[in-house]
């Protein structure tokens, strides 16, 4: 069982949202013109990418540097939404289980799993 999957993706959104706001920062210029906010924004992307385990932390930091993805991206019906590779049920399963990390075995980017998917809660 993966310890602390809930939130190691909930902290992966967060970085996923702040490296989106730091891209828009330099396109639109705005960075320049409110450095605290993006001195503020980017203290926080450190803080938060302290918390993923190291695995996790250099798969991001990867991903993150190709500027046309995000590194987590959806899987829908057993279907990576970034290489649309359909991944095998067995290995759904295991990730839907947390016996296996959520990440794709084509492109490896993180998958956030459907949520009408997952098994329920008791």
């Amino acid at each position: 069982m993966i310890e602390n999957l809930e939130e190691n993706e909930k902290t992966l959104l967060r970085l996923q949202a702040l490296e989106l706001l730091t891209r828009e920062g330099e396109v639109l210029c705005w960075a320049e013109l409110h450095p605290r906010q993006m001195e503020r924004i980017l203290k926080e992307y450190q803080e938060l990418l302290k918390k993923l385990p190291t695995s996790w932390r250099e798969r991001f930091q990867r991903l993150a540097t190709n500027k046309k993805q995000m590194p987590m991206v959806p899987e829908q019906r057993c279907v990576c939404q970034n290489c649309r590779m359909t991944i095998s049920l067995p290995l759904m399963k295991r990730m839907r289980a947390k016996q296996l990390e959520p990440i794709c075995p084509n492109c490896g980017h993180f998958l956030k799993l459907d949520p009408a998917q997952l098994p329920p809660k008791y």
